[in-house]
């Protein structure tokens, strides 16, 4: 699939993000215009997109990364709910030991 190329706008919390998906070379490239994008670095844009539209599926299952992409969201969601859980005990351990913040 050396010709997908595919442009997404998404909401994030400082605006408009700019997503693309490109076929350069035989390698898929995902860039987003947030502040972690510009520093090349993966951004929730990139995955949500990656994650949620069936084209950008196909591909990343045609080089055999979808896999990859799932496993590594299922992960991040036990860690925010491991933190938020951690978070929950954190606070009853300090009104057990009448700690104040």
């Amino acid at each position: 699939m050396s010709d997908f190329k595919k442009i997404f706008q998404v909401e994030g919390s400082s605006g408009i993000h700019n997503v693309q998906f490109a076929v350069v070379n035989g390698e898929l490239e995902a860039h987003c215009d947030c502040q972690a994008g510009i520093y090349r670095q993966l951004c929730k844009h990139v995955l949500q997109c990656a994650l949620k539209d069936d084209d950008v599926k196909k591909v990343l299952e045609e080089y055999g990364n979808l896999a990859v992409c799932i496993e590594y969201q299922e992960i991040k969601e036990q860690i925010e709910k491991l933190q938020s859980k951690s978070r929950r005990l954190k606070s009853k351990l300090v009104k057990i030991f009448q700690m104040k913040k």
